[in-house]
C-alpha cells in the first residue's frame, strides 16, 4: 500500500503553486486578497511567506485589469497565475480578449 496526502481542494492548489513557484522564477500569482490573506478560500495560504510580494501580488478590485496584466506579462515571457476571486467575472473580464 502506498500512503496517501489528503488534502482540500485550496491546500493542494497552494501545493501546487508552491512547487511550480520552486521550480520556475518567472511563475507568480497575481488576485484581490492573495498575499497575507492567503485568498478568501486559503488557495494562496503560505505563499506569501515563502515567496514575498514580487511574487505574491495583491491587485485592486478590477478582473478585467489584472487579467489584462497578465496576459501582457504572458506575453512578456512570464508565467503568471491569475487568480479570480469568484468564476462570475471571468465573462466581463475577458470581454476586451473575444469581442
Amino acid at each position: 500500500m502506498s500512503a496517501t496526502n489528503k488534502l482540500t481542494i485550496a491546500r493542494a492548489m497552494a501545493e501546487s503553486l508552491a512547487q511550480e513557484m520552486r521550480t520556475d522564477p518567472n511563475v507568480f500569482i497575481m488576485g484581490e486578497d492573495i498575499a497575507q490573506l492567503g485568498g478568501v478560500f486559503g488557495n494562496t495560504r503560505g505563499l506569501y511567506t515563502e515567496f514575498g510580494e514580487e511574487r505574491i501580488r495583491d491587485t485592486p478590485i478590477s478582473e478585467t485589469a489584472f487579467i489584462g496584466a497578465g496576459v501582457g506579462a504572458a506575453m512578456d515571457g512570464m508565467r503568471p497565475v491569475v487568480e479570480l476571486m469568484f468564476v462570475d467575472f471571468l465573462a466581463s473580464a475577458l470581454t476586451p480578449y473575444i469581442t
